[in-house]
């Protein structure tokens, strides 16, 4: 059961589970041989499911499609729940029992996503609880597990996701370190978690280590996943720190302006 405390009921949306959903995590399930198999992948979809109902309303478009959660080869091979936002790259929605309890996180879901929302299905599956989120950890520390107490609330998802659509506005303006941005990183969804992880720098890192931290991000060195960028070598990696550090610069020029 859900027993949630008056802070938890400020973090939470809770959110109905359609019979369009339910027939559709049964559909997924019953393509699995293994009866524990089936009840993950129908609780995954459902968290997925419920994610995405929340960002429509949010007006969010998404993609099951080009998720990872609604291709069959990767559910059945991988605990994978996440979903596409359009623009914006795969936010993880992992369900979850016991509140007491941290919810792991599998390796296969460390990295190539921009976020993670914690899901509570109750034991009809006719309502979920989307308990908060967290935004993406550095790559080099990979978060195995997240309590409930680490959590943020879904609106701050929401201003996450805001100041990432403000990073991407910013880097497309012709400023000599936008447009380095974009020729080395032409590849879509990977450009989208180069600017999570310049989010995630800003937001978590000292302004000191903004050049070390950043060029890592931006040379694909601190990235799991992805090519190092040609010319990402020890004679470049001092002109590619001034780069991420004026990158950096102008982008929380931009987002210390929202905040304030």
């Amino acid at each position: 059961m859900l027993n949630n405390t008056q802070d938890q009921e400020d973090l939470s949306i809770r959110v109905p589970i359609t019979t369009a959903a339910r027939q559709q995590a049964q559909a997924f399930a019953e393509e699995q041989s293994l009866p524990e198999k089936a009840e993950q992948v129908r609780r995954n979809t459902l968290a997925v499911l419920a994610v995405r109902d929340y960002l429509q309303w949010q007006n969010y478009e998404t993609d099951l499609t080009t998720s990872d959660s609604w291709n069959q080869a990767t559910r059945t091979c991988g605990d994978v729940a996440d979903l596409m936002i359009a623009g914006f790259g795969r936010i993880e929605c992992r369900p979850v029992d016991d509140l007491e309890e941290p919810c792991p996180i599998p390796p296969e879901i460390w990295h190539n996503r921009i976020g993670y929302v914690l899901v509570h299905l109750d034991e009809e599956l006719r309502e979920a609880t989307l308990l908060g989120f967290v935004p993406p950890f550095d790559p080099e520390d990979p978060l195995e597990e997240i309590l409930v107490t680490q959590l943020q609330s879904m609106d701050e998802l929401i201003d996450y996701l805001y100041r990432l659509e403000l990073a991407q506005q910013e880097l497309n303006q012709d400023s000599a370190e936008a447009q380095q941005f974009r020729e080395m990183w032409e590849n879509p969804e990977e450009r989208l978690m180069v600017i999570a992880q310049l989010e995630r720098i800003y937001r978590c890192e000292l302004p000191s280590k903004w050049r070390v931290k950043g060029e890592k991000v931006l040379s694909g060195r601190g990235l799991e996943g992805v090519a190092v960028r040609e010319g990402a070598v020890a004679a470049d990696r001092i002109q590619l720190q001034g780069v991420a550090e004026r990158l950096l610069e102008r982008l929380a020029a931009v987002w210390n302006g929202v905040e304030g």
